[in-house]
């Protein structure tokens, strides 16, 4: 498909307020500002302005590799939860990764994702998927492409929310105590405090 093309076949536009109705990231994590879903749920394309943030600026104005691929990822999950409500998905593997895209603030990329190979039933499996990222003043140019190829693994959302949700204080478990304990006093000076609980 080339870049240029959206799917095809009624794609469905997703802003960012609807993506964040699926896809728990927020804040600076937050990354496409819309996505573009084709009606057979194979492919998607997102797009994200580049923005100016700590990720950013950090790296000296330009969209770093791993914010490029964690972008991908984000543009897989809406992909996937279009059409799986009750899945939730964790990224597993990146293979083949070449980052040739150099984006700065205010430049958009745009990411096209298609998926591969999917193994999903309602308990959960693996979905495998190409991801081509491009800036769009770069235009058709293949050598100023990023490129991977992303494997993630789907849940239960009621399984996925169980593991991540917090029992306890965070970090105040006997095991990180212990860990702490035994590193020089320096080190445990330099380390914060665990957070205060969320009420």
């Amino acid at each position: 498909m080339s870049s240029a093309q959206l799917p095809e076949s009624s794609p469905t536009t997703w802003n960012r307020k609807r993506i964040e109705s699926i896809l728990p990231h927020r804040g600076v994590m937050a990354l496409p500002d819309c996505v573009s879903v084709a009606a057979d749920g194979r492919t998607a394309v997102g797009f994200m302005r580049v923005p100016v943030n700590e990720i950013t600026e950090g790296h000296f104005g330009v969209c770093p590799g791993v914010m490029q691929v964690e972008l991908a990822y984000q543009v897989l999950g809406v992909l996937e939860a279009a059409r799986h409500t009750d899945l939730a998905g964790v990224a597993r593997t990146i293979q083949m990764a070449q980052f040739n895209v150099l984006a700065k603030f205010g430049d958009v990329l745009r990411v096209d994702v298609k998926v591969t190979k999917e193994e999903l039933s309602r308990k959960g499996g693996t979905v495998q998927a190409i991801a081509t990222l491009r800036n769009l003043r770069d235009g058709e140019n293949d050598r100023n492409e990023s490129t991977a190829v992303l494997e993630a693994t789907a849940v239960p959302k009621k399984i996925f929310e169980r593991m991540i949700r917090t029992q306890h204080n965070a970090g105040t478990d006997e095991n990180t105590i212990a860990a702490l304990a035994s590193l020089p006093p320096e080190i445990q000076a330099a380390i914060p405090p665990a957070p205060a609980p969320s009420t």
